[in-house]
C-alpha cells in the first residue's frame, strides 16, 4: 500500500463511501518513554484505505467530516479496530502498552455508539484478563477545541469511559485559554503537549521556560507529559532535558497501518 499524494481530491462520496465499507484504519505511531527509549504506548490516527489499496493521510478529510456530522461514525470505527489490536496483541503475548484514541465531542452525544464501544472493551477485557486492572489500556483522547466548555457538562458525557477505568489524554495543551481549569475540575492522566511550542522550544528559551513550567505543574500533579511532533534529534534533546516523560513523531517512529483484518473477529463472538 501507498500513501496517496492527490490527497486534496478526497470528496464527500468518498468518504461517505469509506465509512459505509468500513475502510477507515488506524495508523499507529509509537510513543517512547525519554527515560528508558521503550515503547510504551501508541497513537490511532485515522486513515482512509482506498479500493485500490492507497492510504489517505486524515488531514485529507477530517475537516470535512467534522464539517458534515461525520466524524462520530469515523471515531467509532478507529476504537473499534484499536480495541481489537489490543486484545490481539494481548493474546499473541506481547507486552501491554497504553493505545491512545481520539474521541469527539461528536460522538460523545451518540449515546448507542458510545455504549457499542463500551460493551466491546468490556468484553475484550474480560477475554484478556484473569483479572480485569483498574486502569485499563485504553486511553481517551480529546483536543482542547473539543473540550465543552461547560466542565460538569463534560465530566458527564465523559463518565462511562472514565468509570469504566479509561483514562483521560488532553491534546494540544497549551493551545487553548481553559488548561488550567481542565487540570484542575477533569480527571487528567496525560497532557500532550502543544505541537508548535515543542517545534519551537529547540530555539527559544521562553517557550522552553513555559515548557518547564507546565513540566513542573505536572509533576506536582502527577500527571505525565508527552511531547509532539518530534522530528529531529535536536528536539528529542531538547524535551529530554526539560524533564518531559513521553515523546511521539517521525524521528520516533511514523504512523503504520497494521493490516492484520484477522484481528477484526477478535471480541466479536
Amino acid at each position: 500500500m501507498n500513501n496517496r499524494a492527490d490527497t486534496l481530491a478526497v470528496t464527500l462520496a468518498e468518504l461517505r463511501l469509506a465509512i459505509d465499507e468500513q475502510r477507515l484504519r488506524p495508523a499507529y505511531q509509537p510513543i517512547i518513554e525519554l527515560a528508558t527509549g521503550q515503547v510504551v504506548a501508541e497513537e490511532a490516527l485515522a486513515r482512509i484505505i482506498t479500493p485500490e489499496g492507497d492510504v489517505i493521510p486524515a488531514e485529507a478529510f477530517i475537516q470535512m467530516a467534522e464539517e458534515r456530522g461525520l466524524v462520530h461514525l469515523i471515531d467509532h470505527q478507529l476504537i473499534s479496530h484499536t480495541v481489537r489490536r489490543c486484545v490481539g496483541q494481548l493474546a499473541g503475548g506481547a507486552s501491554p502498552i497504553d493505545h491512545f484514541v481520539n474521541i469527539s465531542a461528536d460522538l460523545l452525544e451518540f449515546p448507542a455508539l458510545v455504549q457499542s464501544i463500551l460493551d466491546l472493551a468490556v468484553q475484550s477485557c474480560t477475554s484478556c484478563f484473569a483479572s480485569v486492572p483498574e486502569k485499563k489500556p485504553l486511553v481517551i483522547e480529546i483536543t482542547e477545541r473539543q473540550l465543552l466548555t461547560d466542565i460538569p457538562r463534560t465530566r458527564e458525557v465523559l463518565a462511562p469511559f472514565l468509570d469504566f477505568g479509561l483514562r483521560l489524554a488532553i491534546d494540544d495543551f497549551g493551545s487553548g485559554y481553559s488548561s488550567l481549569l481542565y487540570l484542575a475540575d477533569l480527571p487528567v492522566t496525560f497532557l500532550k503537549l502543544e505541537g508548535e511550542l515543542v517545534r519551537r522550544a529547540p530555539h527559544e528559551p521562553k517557550v522552553r521556560a513555559i515548557l518547564r513550567g507546565v513540566q513542573d505543574l505536572a509533576q506536582e500533579l502527577e500527571v505525565k507529559t508527552i511531547g509532539e511532533f518530534i522530528e529531529d534529534e535536536r528536539t528529542l534533546d531538547c524535551v529530554r532535558e526539560i524533564g518531559i516523560d513521553w515523546a511521539q513523531g517521525h524521528h520516533l517512529g511514523r504512523p503504520e497501518v497494521d493490516h492484520r483484518t484477522n484481528w477484526l473477529d477478535v471480541g466479536t463472538t
